[in-house]
Parts: structure tokens; sequence; C-alpha cells
């Protein structure tokens, strides 16, 4: 398994805002650790499960000045990618209101895991 970095992601939120600013490295350290202690305790190995636990924990975390969505959408993006999969979304605008039905606790992580899936193909 591929995961995806601090490094990354902070390189990621750079690209999609105009003036990137981490506002504590802490909480995307710890975001960042989230799908690792996912897979590491609780034994899962499907990688969307994996990528929404990254959505939500970046998201969540608000470590960054702005654009802590598209950072969480894009690093779970390149987290599935760095793993095999492919990922073509139809509306990533859609895919960002499902982010923000997250967050705001209307939608689980599960029921976020059944509006990706049919979005991405795994590795055989």
């Amino acid at each position: 398994m591929r995961w995806i970095t601090v490094d990354e992601l902070t390189a990621i939120n750079r690209r999609s805002v105009e003036k990137s600013f981490l506002r504590d490295i802490g909480l995307l350290e710890g975001a960042a650790s989230a799908p690792i202690n996912l897979a590491a305790y609780e034994d899962e190995t499907c990688l969307v499960r994996l990528a929404v636990r990254l959505i939500h924990a970046v998201a969540m975390a608000h470590a960054f000045e702005d654009g802590n969505k598209r950072t969480a959408f894009v690093g779970a993006k390149v987290f599935l990618d760095l793993n095999g999969a492919t990922v073509a979304l139809p509306d990533e605008i859609l895919v960002g209101e499902w982010i923000t039905e997250m967050i705001e606790h209307k939608i689980d992580q599960e029921e976020m895991c059944r509006r990706l899936e049919p979005f991405v193909v795994l590795p055989a």
C-alpha cells in the first residue's frame, strides 16, 4: 500500500488555492495517518474505504486556511491512483457536495463509499 504523505497533501493544497497556508501541521499529520490507522487497527484493505477515511480526516481537520475539501478530494484521488485504481468521476462539483454532506454529518463514511464505488475501478 502506498500512503499519501503530509508533503504531498501540502503540495496539493498549494496547487489548489491562491494563497496556501498550513495552519497546523499536527492536524494534517493526524489526518494523513487516519487511513493508515484504519488499515493497521481494523484490517481495512478496501481502497475506496481508505480513500474516504482520508477525505473525511483531511476535510474535518481543517489544517489549511483554505481548500481543505479540495485538498481532501485530490489527495484521495492521488492515493487511489498511486495504488492502481482508476477514478472516473462524472462531476467533481457533485463530489464536493458529497464531501460537504459528510463533514456536516448528513451522510456517513459508508454512504460516501457507496456513492464513490461506482466511479472507481480497483486494480485486479
